[in-house]
């Protein structure tokens, strides 16, 4: 298991994993069935996991969000990291994959927005700002066609 306080949790591949994302960033991802663990991801700095998803269209691949302003997409068959996104100037709290659209991630940053962005794209497509209070979390529709929002 972990070995600092669990942040996050999350089923994977239509119920058959269960993933989790730790304080030191080690995430671990375990057959739901048998509870044997299938993939440990140790990343190359030790930043809490804030967040993680399963791809719908790709269930090898994780994501991760971190306090250090990295959103971070796994191989998780392979057990590597295959592509590291840098938050510019914040942290990032909370990550999904896009239900409808392969690869479209929507994260939250500390600085209260919400971001639009291809995992293979260096820039973000787009985001999302909101007067008078700041976003805190995120969850796309199954359809992909809206995105609740929570602020504070």
């Amino acid at each position: 298991g972990h070995d600092s306080a669990v942040n996050t949790v999350k089923y994977g591949q239509f119920g058959r994993v269960l993933g989790s994302g730790s304080a030191s960033g080690v995430v671990l991802v375990h057959d739901v069935e048998s509870g044997a663990q299938t993939a440990r991801l140790t990343p190359p700095t030790l930043s809490g996991v804030t967040s993680i998803d399963f791809s719908k269209y790709s269930p090898q691949h994780l994501v991760s969000a971190c306090m250090d302003g990295t959103v971070r997409l796994w191989d998780i068959e392979a057990g590597q990291l295959q592509s590291t996104l840098t938050v510019r100037g914040s942290e990032c709290y909370q990550v999904e994959f896009s239900p409808t659209v392969p690869g479209l991630l929507g994260y939250v940053k500390s600085d209260g927005r919400v971001v639009l962005q291809d995992i293979t794209s260096p820039t973000p497509s787009g985001a999302l700002t909101f007067k008078g209070c700041q976003a805190t979390s995120m969850c796309w529709h199954y359809s992909g066609f809206a995105l609740a929002v929570g602020t504070s």
